[in-house]
């Protein structure tokens, strides 16, 4: 098996690359659900950190460098696009660069568990809540995000994660793909063993 079930004692290096992993996820996680953003100064050197892993083979279980990179550019392009075609207000900048170290760190199989497993349960969050707190939601000061704005928006007020952007609701995706992430690291191995029926 791969990912961290099998680090061995002795493989300091790979150790200390999923702790930077982890802790750099766990900033991800808050910035993003606190302030919708997901900050250059954790996820950029979090991507570059993969890819030198990926060079150097600093993680056996990790992916090789062209199917990470292969993955990275097909999973920020992927985003990219959704961003582009949202006009900036359904999805940030930060989504895409999270995608980059994704498919840097987990390689193909693993990032596309880990999209499955942020997005549906922020599919079934955001469901849930336009449906039960709709009045609540409308409530909620909306923020106006365009492709052009450099700064994070100032988000004001939300409701169990959820914030009005564009008059829209909106789910804070780059922390649901960090738990993404941590299921694909510590399961996903077994979970592409039973996908696979392997």
């Amino acid at each position: 098996p791969g990912g961290l079930a099998s680090l061995s004692a002795g493989s300091a290096a790979a150790l200390c690359l999923h702790l930077a992993y982890g802790l750099g996820m766990i900033v991800v996680f808050f910035t993003d659900f606190e302030r919708a953003t997901i900050p250059n100064a954790v996820v950029l050197p979090a991507a570059g950190l993969a890819l030198t892993a990926a060079v150097f083979r600093l993680d056996p279980a990790g992916p090789s460098l062209l199917g990470g990179t292969l993955t990275a550019l097909a999973g920020a392009g992927l985003f990219l696009a959704l961003f582009l075609l949202s006009g900036g207000g359904g999805m940030g900048m930060g989504d895409v660069k999270l995608m980059l170290f994704l498919g840097l760190a987990l390689g193909p199989l693993k990032v596309l568990l880990a999209v499955l497993a942020g997005s549906v349960p922020a599919l079934l969050v955001a469901v849930l809540v336009m449906t039960v707190f709709r009045g609540r939601l409308q409530q909620l000061k909306s923020v106006t995000v365009g492709m052009d704005d450099d700064e994070e928006p100032e988000i004001e007020e939300r409701f169990l994660g959820i914030m009005m952007i564009n008059g829209r609701p909106a789910v804070p995706l780059g922390s649901f793909l960090v738990l993404g992430y941590f299921f694909s690291q510590f399961l996903g191995d077994r979970a592409i063993r039973i996908w696979l029926g392997s």
